[in-house]
């Protein structure tokens, strides 16, 4: 489902809801009964905390591997961004991300497509924009809290040759991203055995990096920015390293030279503190950061690549 917000006020919570959420939003499948006992709270306060967070606060969803999949990304800035033509972009089935941002550009978009140019012609045309091809992701383990909690790195994505069954899996799991297996044989038709041990090869194999929730950041008090840091091909695994690092950093894309990620800190010293340290450690780098506005907009599964997963599924 996807998640969309608007600057609204903080939303209040606790210790307890922290801990839930960061839990929740490295592994929506973990077991109730388990992280109760973690917390000290009981599996039907802890069901109770969910089901109220769930909608206001986070949905769930799954994060996979765009570049290992059989269509193409793409960052998109665009300068003439009217409200009307950023809807448009927002309600696009192709779009993962859309945010209307301060800065040399008035918004950003992510844009998951098997035709760019007919995207483009149908969403923005005449518009003035730039646009960047990913070749790599990285997910990743958002803990604006700085909790001492044990999570698990998203597997690195893999050579696999992906058959009928896997999308018919990956498609399944899409549209039920917080059911058990035994929950999502009631919908597709595999045994929950079959079903298991074909996620557990998507996710071996990296297609699948986590089934998680979607945070709302506005909701948590958060400042969000996008960042674009071009560099020297020899220096961009040692950025990607330092960024995955920081606690404040989200999804990252990659094309070639170009890195684009979230970054959603407490303040704004904090983005300037990790902005400083990037050009400490590579100074042939340069970095522009864009403030997201008012509003913005995710969908890490956009109903253009549920569409494809699902014709491959019913190929033989």
């Amino acid at each position: 489902m996807p998640l969309s917000s608007k600057i609204t006020g903080e939303a209040d919570l606790d210790a307890t809801d922290k801990k839930i959420l960061y839990a929740y939003s490295q592994n929506c499948r973990l077991n109730q009964k388990d992280l109760a006992g973690d917390l000290r709270i009981s599996p039907e306060t802890l069901n109770y905390r969910i089901q109220k967070l769930k909608g206001k606060v986070f949905e769930p969803a799954i994060a996979v591997d765009l570049t290992a999949l059989p269509l193409e990304t793409y960052v998109l800035f665009i300068e003439n961004a009217s409200m009307s033509r950023y809807e448009k972009i927002e309600d696009h089935p192709s779009t993962h991300t859309a945010a209307r941002i301060i800065g040399d550009h008035e918004c950003f978009a992510v844009i998951v497509a098997p035709d760019i140019d007919r995207f483009l012609q149908e969403t923005l045309s005449q518009a003035k924009l730039v646009c960047y091809k990913v070749d790599k992701m990285q997910i990743d383990d958002y803990n604006p809290w700085q909790l001492d909690m044990k999570t698990k790195r998203a597997p690195q994505t893999k050579p696999f040759d992906m058959k009928p069954h896997h999308y018919d899996i990956l498609h399944g799991s899409m549209e039920h991203p917080d059911a058990s297996a035994y929950e999502l044989s009631k919908h597709i038709d595999y045994d929950y055995r079959t079903i298991k041990k074909y996620q557990e090869e998507l996710h071996d194999n990296g297609i699948i990096k986590k089934w998680r929730y979607q945070i709302d950041i506005f909701s948590l008090g958060f400042k969000i920015y996008f960042l674009h840091v071009n560099a020297p091909a020899g220096e961009i695994t040692a950025i990607k390293q330092q960024q995955y690092q920081d606690n404040y950093s989200g999804l990252l894309y990659k094309a070639q030279t170009d890195l684009f990620f979230w970054y959603m800190p407490d303040t704004s010293k904090d983005l300037h503190e990790f902005t400083q340290r990037l050009h400490e450690k590579h100074q042939d780098i340069t970095t522009s950061v864009y403030e997201v506005g008012s509003e913005y907009a995710i969908d890490i599964t956009p109903q253009t690549l549920k569409d494809l997963v699902k014709r491959r599924g019913t190929e033989t």
